[in-house]
């Protein structure tokens, strides 16, 4: 329930209004302390009782016995993105190797954190990373190069055989994945610490760029299912698997994902409705593709109709997340 306080009038032309005393007894406010007052959206006001010279380090503790190495990694992922500054792990005994590695993976595939104290029983993990110094829109950006190279990379591997190419595209999908990571994080501050909003895009834009940003990684997922599929069939082969009928749908349904991908993005960035509109009319001769392709699998041996099946439905469903993209274009614009 709103807490309703009057407006004062004070030496003549200031205005003042008391703070709720219940709210500066939790957050610790006392006489001569400095608060922060942040412009939000809507003429709101908010109150930030740690300004940046006084910003608060977050520290997670957690206490590990022998379990699930993947359980605990998933655990510290949680963690990360939830903005904590420092992660002091221990363990009531010596600490399995196993766990020790997970932290390791951890450290390896998120950025910023690193390993500063470590002893036979704990590990101390601080993230060393300049968080100002991420924009959401700058990470988005990236996240969107790689994925938009990952696609176009991994159909040309399907159309050229190209094992090489495909592997590639399998190892850059962890690059995204770090990037999503510190989207999540910078996002969870963003939240966290109304000051952020002082620097970067409002709520409301923000949390756009996050969805898209969740978008992306996912046509990435797709990109490297595409590699996998191929990778899985093609043996030391140097050469498509895809039958001249098949290849003739496949390379019409990237053809028109890959343009989908790329005027999402772009009507997003420039607010553009008209091209946001143009790319969801696409899905219908995209699917219109995907459904011919798909039926001219039949007659290859099981394994590879099952993996041909698999990067069409991949092309397919990258395409239709370019459609979602163009659908947040559109709905932010109709908000202005």
């Amino acid at each position: 329930m709103a807490d309703l306080r009057r407006v004062q009038k004070t030496g003549g032309s200031t205005l003042i209004v008391s703070l709720p005393k219940r709210w500066a007894v939790a957050a610790g406010i006392k006489n001569g302390d400095t608060l922060s007052l942040i412009p939000g959206e809507r003429g709101t006001l908010i109150i930030d009782p740690h300004p940046i010279e006084k910003d608060v380090k977050r520290v997670k503790h957690i206490s590990i016995e022998d379990g699930d190495p993947e359980h605990f990694f998933r655990r510290l992922i949680a963690v990360y993105i939830n903005g904590y500054d420092t992660i002091e792990v221990s363990a009531g005994s010596t600490m399995s190797a196993e766990m020790r590695a997970a932290i390791r993976r951890f450290t390896r595939m998120v950025i910023g954190p690193e390993i500063t104290e470590e002893d036979i029983n704990s590990v101390h993990i601080k993230d060393l990373s300049d968080s100002e110094g991420f924009g959401l829109k700058s990470v988005v950006r990236r996240i969107f190069r790689i994925t938009f190279s990952m696609l176009h990379d991994s159909m040309n591997a399907v159309r050229n055989g190209d094992l090489e190419i495909a592997r590639d595209v399998d190892a850059r999908d962890a690059e995204v994945d770090r990037l999503y990571w510190l989207l999540f994080k910078q996002y969870n501050l963003m939240l966290k610490r109304p000051r952020y909003l002082q620097e970067g895009p409002d709520v409301e834009e923000s949390l756009n760029y996050f969805l898209i940003g969740r978008i992306l990684e996912r046509v990435a997922d797709h990109a490297r299912n595409i590699s996998k599929h191929l990778v899985g069939v093609l043996g030391n082969k140097k050469k498509t698997p895809l039958s001249p009928e098949t290849m003739n749908y496949f390379s019409g349904a990237a053809d028109v994902a890959l343009d989908m991908i790329n005027r999402a993005f772009e009507s997003f960035l420039k607010g553009d409705v008209s091209l946001a509109n143009k790319t969801i009319d696409s899905t219908a001769e995209l699917k219109d593709l995907y459904t011919k392709g798909v039926s001219t699998i039949s007659g290859a041996r099981p394994n590879l109709s099952v993996a041909i099946a698999g990067i069409m439905e991949s092309v397919k469903r990258a395409g239709m997340y370019a459609s979602d993209i163009a659908e947040i274009a559109i709905n932010t614009q109709e908000n202005n």
